[in-house]
């Protein structure tokens, strides 16, 4: 969990600081930084995984260049995307492997990811699957 924790703020990090170098007025990035501050010192890594895919989004907003810059400073620091933090793809592997949405958290993770998914994301191939466990869970409720 501590690894986790650490993985997630690092990533954020690294990300709010690259949003603010591209930024004109870091006002509003500024008070994420300190909710992403405030989520680690607390040790809410659930809070943590919401912000980075949050962050995630928002960094998907960057002109192509900037995207591109900001996917191999990821790639570099911590091997992976805009796609997704390692643990949320992970997560979305095991939910794909066992076939079926076991709880709210692994809800909001498919959820999210569908609503932002795109040809370059690593489950593209797989999105009617993930459809079709959020709609299989619609109808059974958790």
């Amino acid at each position: 969990m501590k690894n986790d924790i650490d993985y997630l703020y690092q990533r954020a990090t690294v990300i709010i600081h690259f949003l603010v170098s591209k930024s004109k007025d870091d006002s509003i990035i500024r008070q994420v930084e300190t909710v992403v501050n405030v989520a680690y010192r607390n040790k809410k890594v659930k809070d943590l995984k919401s912000l980075s895919r949050d962050l995630n989004s928002w960094a998907n907003g960057l002109s192509r260049n900037d995207g591109k810059e900001l996917e191999l400073i990821l790639k570099d620091r911590f091997q992976d995307t805009l796609s997704g933090d390692a643990i949320t793809i992970n997560a979305i592997q095991e939910l794909l492997n066992n076939g079926k949405i076991v709880n709210e958290e692994s809800y909001r993770i498919i959820y999210e990811y569908l609503l932002e998914i795109s040809k370059e994301d690593f489950f593209y191939e797989r999105k009617t699957v993930l459809e079709n466990l959020i709609k299989e869970c619609d109808s059974t409720q958790i």
